[in-house]
């Protein structure tokens, strides 16, 4: 429990951060992390919701066991994930995970359903996981180019979210 006050902590801290301008109440330290102080909503919070979704999921998604790392277990031909990828998607010198990425499109994501039901199930906050074990960031990352704008295909529109686009307005 510990740990996910903590985790908590540290991501209410980095949203405020990102909420205030440079002059904001927090400093890239220890020091300034402490002083944060959860507020009521979400010590009062009893259901908080995390998704784990992204190329790993799409990889993975009829294999028989769990395979939470599938990105390396893949490899390992004594693995359950070996025989798997190379019924699915064939031989690994072929097709590797760099050439599953491409094909994790989310052509049925909606964002609005997604937070419709999370509510429904009475979360009080929620949030997807920003990058996995496989190193493949969620968004368009400066830092490295195995991200979700660089190499993904998903196209979030209003085909898929019930939010107006800007080409809407």
């Amino acid at each position: 429990m510990r740990i996910v006050k903590t985790l908590a902590c540290a991501l209410a801290t980095v949203a405020a951060t990102l909420a205030q301008n440079e002059a904001g109440p927090y400093k890239p330290d220890w020091v300034s992390l402490k002083a944060h102080h959860d507020p009521a909503w979400f010590r009062d919070a009893k259901l908080g919701i995390y998704t784990h979704w992204g190329p790993v999921t799409y990889a993975a998604e009829d294999a028989p066991s769990a395979m939470e790392w599938y990105g390396n277990e893949m490899y390992i031909e004594k693995h359950a994930a070996f025989l798997y990828h190379q019924r699915r998607f064939g031989d690994q010198h072929t097709i590797g995970y760099k050439d599953v990425i491409p094909q994790f499109t989310a052509p049925k994501f909606n964002a609005d359903e997604w937070a419709d039901l999370f509510a429904r199930a009475g979360a009080r906050f929620a949030g997807p996981v920003a990058i996995h074990h496989d190193n493949f960031a969620m968004w368009d990352s400066q830092v490295t180019r195995w991200n979700s704008k660089a190499m993904g295909r998903i196209a979030i529109s209003p085909a898929n979210s019930r939010r107006p686009s800007a080409s809407a307005a």
